[in-house]
C-alpha cells in the first residue's frame, strides 16, 4: 500500500483534522498516518482499547442523500465514546457539504477522498492492515455503513472469534440463478483484533498469493453461476473462527437495505421484495426512524426464491438472505 499526500493539518479550535487524500489508479490511500494518530491519541486519553468506527460515505444523486445520511441520526446511541472516523469516497458536491458538517457534529474525523473513488473492497483491507500497525490502537475495530440505524449501544460486545456480524446463509438468488456463498454482512463488521486477523489473512496470502479477502467476484462452476459478495471469501477461508451476531446483538440495529443504491437494482427485486424495500425507503427518507426499528427480521429473506423462504426464516443466530 503505497502512502499518498494528506493534510492532517489540526484545526485551531483542537477539534480532528480534516484530511484530503489523493487516490492513485491503484486506489491506494494514505491510512497508516491515520491509524498511527488514533493511536497516539488513545495513549493519550489512556484508552488504548477503546473501539475505533470506520464509516465509508458515497452519494452519486441528491435524492439517494438520505441513505448516505442515515447513520448520523444515531451514531453516537450506539457508539458514544468510540473514536469514529468518516471516509467520503467522492460523493457529489451538495452530498459532500452535507456529510461533512454532520460527521464533524457528532465528532468525527472527517477523510475526504477526491478523484477515483476507492473500491470497498479495498477500502475494507487498507484500512484493516493499518489498524493492525504497531502504532494502532489495540481495541477492536468496527465496520458501518452509513444506512445503518443504532437502537443500543453497542461498545460493550465482545466475540471470541476473529471478526463477527450478521451472517447471511448460503442461498440461491431469485432473479439470476446464482449461489451466493455465507458470508458475514460488512454493513456491520466487528473485529475484535485487527493484528490477529490481519495476521491470520498474511497467512493464507502465503499459500494462496492471489487470496483477496473482502473482493466480490462471481464464476461459473460446472453449471452453476456461484457468487462470492464483499466478505465471502474471507469468511469461507476461517468460517471456523468468525462469531456470528445473535439475536440480541441484531436487535442492536437495522440495515435499510441497498441505502444507497435501491434504484440501481431494476428488475433484480420484484413483487413483494420490491414493494417492501420501497416501504423502508419511504420510511428512511421521511426520518421517522422508529418504522424501521426490527427491519432485520422482514428484510432477512430478500431476493430468496419462495420456496425456501419458511425453512429460512428459522431464529438462533444464522439469518439468510440478502440485505444489500
Amino acid at each position: 500500500m503505497r502512502p499518498t499526500s494528506a493534510h492532517h493539518d489540526r484545526p485551531a479550535d483542537g477539534g480532528h483534522p480534516d484530511l484530503t487524500v489523493s487516490l492513485s489508479r491503484r486506489h491506494d490511500v494514505d491510512v497508516p498516518a491515520l491509524a498511527a494518530d488514533l493511536g497516539r491519541e488513545a495513549r493519550a486519553l489512556g484508552r488504548e482499547d477503546r473501539v475505533t468506527v470506520f464509516i465509508l460515505t458515497f452519494c452519486r444523486k441528491a435524492d439517494l442523500l438520505y441513505g448516505s445520511t442515515l447513520l448520523f441520526k444515531t451514531l453516537r446511541i450506539g457508539f458514544p465514546s468510540a473514536a469514529v472516523v468518516v471516509v467520503d469516497n467522492a460523493s457529489i458536491p451538495q452530498a459532500r457539504a452535507e456529510i461533512a458538517p454532520l460527521a464533524r457534529d457528532a465528532d468525527c474525523r472527517f477523510l475526504q477522498v477526491e478523484g477515483v473513488p476507492v473500491e470497498h473492497h479495498d477500502f475494507l483491507s487498507d484500512v484493516l492492515e493499518a489498524m493492525a500497525g504497531d502504532d494502532a490502537p489495540r481495541g477492536p475495530v468496527v465496520f458501518l455503513d452509513p444506512d445503518v440505524c443504532l437502537w443500543s449501544c453497542c461498545e460493550g460486545f465482545a466475540f471470541d472469534g476473529l471478526m463477527a456480524g450478521r451472517f447471511i446463509r448460503p442461498f440461491t438468488m431469485a432473479t439470476t440463478g446464482a449461489l451466493m456463498l455465507p458470508r458475514l454482512h460488512t454493513s456491520f463488521l466487528w473485529v475484535p483484533d485487527a493484528r490477529r486477523l490481519w495476521a491470520r489473512i498474511a497467512a493464507i496470502k502465503a499459500v494462496h498469493f492471489d487470496f483477496d479477502p473482502f473482493r466480490s467476484v462471481s464464476i461459473r462452476v460446472g453449471a452453476q453461476w456461484v457468487r462470492a459478495d464483499t466478505g465471502a471469501s474471507l469468511y469461507s477461508a476461517i468460517r471456523g473462527e468468525a462469531s456470528h451476531f445473535a439475536d440480541h446483538h441484531l436487535d442492536c440495529y437495522d440495515h435499510l437495505y441497498c441505502g444507497c443504491h435501491l434504484d440501481l437494482l431494476g428488475g433484480a427485486l420484484t413483487g413483494e421484495d420490491r414493494g417492501l424495500a420501497q416501504r423502508m425507503h419511504d420510511q428512511a427518507r421521511t426520518g421517522d426512524l422508529s418504522t424501521l426499528r426490527g427491519a432485520w427480521r422482514e428484510q432477512t429473506n430478500i431476493g430468496q426464491p419462495t420456496r425456501r423462504r419458511a425453512a429460512a426464516t428459522a431464529g438462533g443466530n444464522s439469518h439468510g438472505g440478502r440485505d444489500g
